[in-house]
């Protein structure tokens, strides 16, 4: 049997987030109620959780580990075909059976193909981007079918590492820092916290030199809002060792349990199918429903769901280097589908006992 393209389609159109701690120079707090694309409207907020500031359309799209470059939308929403021709004796980095990583293991039909082994979450931090901070609307092209709307005051295809510096957070050499990072939709995959200096060129190259280390294998959930709101909730983070040996996170929050990932909006690209779904992609750190689940907000009306998801932090340790400004880019790689989330926010590290 195979599997459903018109699921795949919709699997492909939502999945975003930014980094929420340090704040990003990716927000931008204006006003803009409303996004229209080839969907159906949809309805954003810049306090939405996991988007604050819009900062999660600041993105990458059409990117499979093993090719040169990123395909933007001409790769179509399939994430079971890369997006440019790979050699046979290509295989990704985390494997159908290493099922403690899978994110995105549910199909609705008897075909056990491995539909997400290109994407990139399954090959961590392999695949190509545009910008490694983001790129407004996620790629210079037409994007609205992968809602790749651009953030208020931007065009489409403006590079997030041309921000101007908003906000500059203090850190210590040898003290640690809490790191936090929230989703408007869930794709699954994983992340990364990187470093690069910020005189140096802002690139793969050098983000991928400084990974920053954690503190222990604990993650924490937190509320700002919603039932929960003030909460704080340790659980036990799940490390990947990519191919370079860096380490990378599993993103903790579970999706529903199809290919698409959430109930609530069958008819988001207007093909309104009804098809169920039943319970989520993998087990949650804590059981209730307030630990899984695809989003925060409807996003064909706007309304906050009742449960809302918690945001995720981790504790990193700041890394003994030279005092100075330093750019910190968070970068998630989904296993949903082909896209690739950034934010970068700016640091400024000193000696211990010395601020500038």
């Amino acid at each position: 049997m195979q599997f459903s393209r018109t699921s795949l389609l919709i699997a492909a159109v939502f999945g975003h987030g930014s980094m929420i701690l340090p704040v990003p120079r990716n927000q931008k707090m204006t006003n803009q109620p409303t996004l229209k694309g080839n969907a159906e409207p949809i309805t954003m907020h810049q306090t939405d959780m996991g988007c604050e500031g819009y900062a999660c359309l600041w993105f990458n799209q059409g990117c499979t580990p093993g090719c040169d470059k990123c395909a933007g939308p001409a790769a179509g929403p399939d994430p079971s075909k890369p997006t440019c021709k790979l050699p046979e004796s290509w295989k990704p980095h985390i494997t159908w059976d290493q099922q403690k990583y899978i994110t995105y293991a549910h199909v609705e039909t008897n075909d056990v193909r491995d539909l997400h082994a290109p994407t990139p979450w399954r090959s961590p931090g392999e695949a190509p981007v545009f910008d490694s901070c983001g790129v407004a609307g996620g790629s210079v092209d037409h994007n609205d079918q992968g809602a790749g709307f651009t953030p208020p005051g931007t065009k489409r295809g403006d590079l997030g590492t041309k921000l101007p510096v908003t906000h500059m957070t203090e850190w210590t050499i040898g003290e640690t820092a809490e790191v936090a990072f929230g989703l408007w939709a869930n794709h699954g995959g994983g992340y990364q916290y990187r470093l690069c200096p910020a005189d140096s060129t802002l690139d793969e190259d050098c983000f991928k030199k400084m990974p920053l280390e954690h503190v222990n294998n604990k993650q924490k959930f937190y509320w700002t809002e919603g039932p929960k709101k003030g909460q704080e909730m340790e659980i036990d983070a799940v490390r990947v060792k990519a191919r370079d040996g860096s380490t990378w996170t599993k993103n903790p929050i579970p999706a529903y349990g199809c290919s698409y990932g959430d109930p609530e909006n069958p008819g988001i690209v207007a093909l309104h199918l009804k098809v169920q779904c039943t319970g989520p992609q993998f087990t949650p750190a804590i059981d209730g429903d307030a630990f899984w689940g695809f989003g925060n907000t409807n996003l064909g009306t706007g309304e906050k769901n009742g449960n809302s998801l918690p945001y995720v932090k981790d504790t990193v340790k700041v890394p003994n280097v030279k005092p100075g400004h330093y750019v910190l880019s968070w970068r998630w790689d989904c296993e949903q589908t082909p896209q690739i989330w950034n934010s970068c926010a700016d640091i400024n590290i000193s000696a211990k006992g010395v601020h500038v």
